[in-house]
């Protein structure tokens, strides 16, 4: 009798395990990065120890970001340009005379002092970032080196623009420690950086950012960027991201959707070592991509697949062309069916029934239902032929 209560005790666990398990929720094997939100951070203290916005940050803006040579620090009378070390610092005891208050609510909850070259910043706790953080470390035209100290916190900032704009002789830089789950704005963040050779980037979040526009422009020293964390489903432009990146080689945007009527215009321009574009499964669909790789190689890998610059631009405009269709698009197929022997007798940019029959019977021969219809799968393969 013992053994047969046992026996149906150990049914009664294992079937109570299986409906619970029934009731989990799963996680699906894969999620699209785009899909992924950023991991939730904790929240600030009741009151963070908030630093200003740069009080001359309109200034900049009225000639285009850049500051002048007379820009000061944060408020105080000390020129950007003497300033070589930025370091930040969570705690306010031994605070040296000569600091200042660089508080948003001036309440001496952040200071700020300098040593030499050195700039110090402050706050019980850590600083945090303002909501409004344009130009926070923008025309330090001197500056080698930023130690963030885990004492600075970007989670309340929205706009992050211009935000180094203008370090020339910053030769790195790791903001992998800059949370920005509310950041809506990252255009020209790390623009003319022409000393930067390693950024790590891969702890902003900008799955809510309207804007990438310029945020690489000019960086000439850059040779790799693998921003595979990055996202771009909001971003309306990012015109000219990595403009003038004139030693970059690679780059990895495996996130990157590329469609929805961005403005990619000049995204790549004058990127002249440019070989490999990990682009993941994303391409231009429905977006403005004049400029987009002007004076880029001829030929860079993307998705895998060796193709030019332009072609990989054109994905778009590629697949989904069937009969009346036309136009270059048409042309490049009709191309590329010819060069491999299917029956087109002209290359005229229109689909008919004589380019329906010779995709049709290439997509037999590639193992793909022959519809007469391109898809993008179909044109990657065209593409590597």
């Amino acid at each position: 009798m013992r053994k047969i209560i046992a026996l149906l005790t150990a049914l009664l666990l294992a079937l109570s395990a299986a409906a619970l398990a029934d009731e989990m929720p799963t996680t699906p094997p894969d999620i699209a990065l785009a899909d992924v939100t950023p991991t939730p951070e904790p929240p600030p203290p009741a009151n963070p120890s908030i630093l200003m916005s740069d009080p001359q940050r309109a200034t900049a803006m009225a000639v285009g970001g850049l500051f002048t040579a007379s820009a000061t620090v944060l408020g105080g009378d000390i020129p950007r340009d003497t300033i070589t070390e930025i370091r930040f610092e969570s705690s306010l005891e031994n605070v040296p005379a000569g600091s200042w208050d660089v508080s948003a609510e001036q309440n001496g909850s952040v200071q700020a002092w300098v040593q030499g070259g050195l700039l110090v910043i402050a706050g019980q706790g850590g600083v945090w970032a303002n909501e409004d953080s344009t130009s926070l470390f923008a025309g330090y035209s001197a500056l080698t080196s930023i130690d963030f100290n885990n004492s600075f916190h970007t989670e309340l900032a929205a706009n992050l623009s211009h935000m180094f704009e203008g370090d020339w002789s910053l030769a790195a830089l790791d903001t992998s420690t800059l949370m920005t789950p509310h950041a809506t704005d990252l255009s020209y963040m790390f623009n003319s950086c022409a000393s930067l050779k390693e950024l790590d980037a891969s702890g902003l979040y900008t799955g809510n950012a309207t804007s990438m526009e310029g945020m690489f422009l000019l960086d000439a020293s850059l040779e790799s960027l693998d921003l595979s964390g990055f996202e771009d489903r909001n971003a309306e432009s990012l015109a000219s991201m990595f403009e003038g990146c004139a030693a970059l080689k690679s780059v990895t945007l495996s996130g990157f959707r590329f469609e929805e009527g961005k403005n990619l215009r000049r995204m790549f321009a004058d990127c002249a070592a440019l070989e490999n574009l990990n682009v993941g499964a994303g391409f231009p669909t429905d977006s403005e991509t004049d400029g987009m790789f002007d004076n880029c190689p001829a030929k860079l890998v993307a998705r895998g697949v060796e193709m030019s610059a332009a072609d990989w631009a054109n994905l778009g405009s590629y697949a989904n062309l069937k009969r009346k269709s036309s136009g270059d698009a048409v042309r490049w197929l009709q191309t590329k069916l010819l060069a491999q022997g299917y029956a087109i007798d002209t290359v005229d940019g229109a689909f008919g029934a004589i380019t329906e029959e010779a995709l049709k019977a290439w997509q037999t021969a590639n193992g793909f239902e022959p519809t007469g219809v391109t898809s993008a799968d179909q044109v990657l393969l065209l593409l590597a032929q």
